[in-house]
């Protein structure tokens, strides 16, 4: 059941990002295993060797005199055997390791792309900063000629350091939640006033249209600033529309006229026996509600631009793309071929690998030997097998 659950979890992962989830099914296992360990190929080495040395298949003329030239012609069938195996293995792990960067290219892929965007946003990051230090300079300069009436730099630039200015790193504005949750209380604080104005101003039956219209227009007094903010903010990147500053303008206009006749009609309203007794007059009120309405509309306002740079917005992006898209490439290699080991090139394989493959049977080999050796217990076969490992062809 639990093997059933991952299996069809990973398909929705794989369909979810655009893989094809049967380029993720795991490999065959191959006929020679490369992953056999070390330890259990010469435990089985020492018994073949304890088992041929006990059948006396095997004397001291068997493995040549010290005269004949390094050659596998006198190793044993077993030795021979244990070293097309470690080839074998060998292939095995090639075509394995090439096989699985196959199937996980089109997610090395997009997590390269999300790196490649992550770095550029990084830079360009890196480039504001440069140039933020490099006009701070200026201004400094221009401030000390000001100053002494003289250019105290005769022209040159003292600021050689501008250029090793770096991004400092990433901010910390304020989060998505907490923005919605002021959002929602700046829509809260005017509901209360709303609910008393459009029942009066729209006299309906049933009072919904009164109701729709304060909840509206609450939100419309909030969200209309927001959003100028989040435009303005936007527009800091270099692919912005330059005629979103018209739309803003226009935005701007309307919402102060709103606020005008909201006050004025909030005024006009709330003109009572009780605001009579205070002296409060109806320009009092309406002063008061405008001002009420405007303070509102600036924090919705610095609330829309309370975020990252666009840069550093698509820096951190990228960022987490590329972070997930790295662990679903991992955990699908795992899946794939749990020793899979990525590499610089997709189609390289690591050498260590390959080195504790040849190892493994290296060790096997020796294994044998030493079994073969300790059971005949004969002092001229052990030298003639230590003379004929030391002529071993290479492998």
């Amino acid at each position: 059941m639990l093997q059933r659950i991952i299996s069809r979890w990973w398909l929705v992962w794989a369909t979810f990002f655009g893989v094809d989830a049967s380029r993720l099914t795991p490999l065959p296992v191959p006929v020679v295993n490369p992953r056999r360990s070390a330890a259990e190929l010469i435990a089985e080495a020492e018994v073949r060797g304890v088992a041929d040395a006990r059948a006396a298949n095997f004397d001291h003329w068997s493995f040549g005199s010290p005269q004949e030239p390094p050659s596998d012609v006198y190793d044993p069938a077993y030795i021979r055997s244990l070293r097309h195996q470690g080839e074998a293995a060998v292939a095995a792990l090639h075509e394995s390791h090439r096989l699985t960067g196959e199937r996980v290219a089109p997610l090395r892929e997009m997590r390269d792309e999300q790196a490649a965007r992550m770095n550029d946003a990084r830079a360009r990051m890196a480039e504001l900063a440069v140039q933020d230090r490099a006009l701070e300079a200026l201004r400094l300069d221009d401030a000390a000629i000001a100053n002494t009436g003289n250019d105290t730099n005769n022209g040159n630039d003292t600021n050689n350091n501008d250029a090793e200015a770096r991004w400092e790193g990433e901010s910390q504005p304020l989060g998505l939640p907490w923005r919605l949750l002021i959002l929602a209380g700046l829509v809260a604080a005017e509901l209360p006033v709303q609910f008393f104005i459009f029942p009066r101003l729209f006299a309906t039956p049933d009072g919904d249209l009164g109701r729709w219209m304060a909840v509206l227009s609450s939100a419309v007094v909030v969200a209309a600033p927001f959003i100028a903010g989040l435009l303005i903010r936007n527009r800091q990147a270099t692919t912005a529309e330059r005629r979103i500053l018209h739309a803003i303008l226009v935005l701007a206009i309307g919402w102060l006229a709103v606020i005008a006749l909201l006050g004025g009609v909030r005024g006009q309203a709330l003109q009572t026996e009780a605001s009579q007794r205070l002296h409060l007059t109806q320009v009092t009120i309406v002063v008061m509600f405008v001002a009420l309405l405007l303070v509102i509309g600036a924090m919705a306002f610095m609330l829309g631009l309370a975020r990252r740079h666009p840069f550093q917005e698509a820096y951190v992006r990228h960022r987490n793309r590329r972070s997930r898209f790295d662990t679903l490439m991992r955990a699908s290699a795992a899946r794939i071929n749990p020793a899979y080991a990525e590499t610089a090139g997709a189609a390289q394989i690591p050498e260590e690998s390959v080195r504790a493959v040849r190892e493994a049977y290296t060790a096997a080999e020796d294994a044998y030997f030493d079994a073969l050796t300790r059971t005949v217990g004969d002092p001229t076969f052990t030298e003639a097998v230590q003379q004929r490992r030391g002529l071993r062809s290479a492998p």
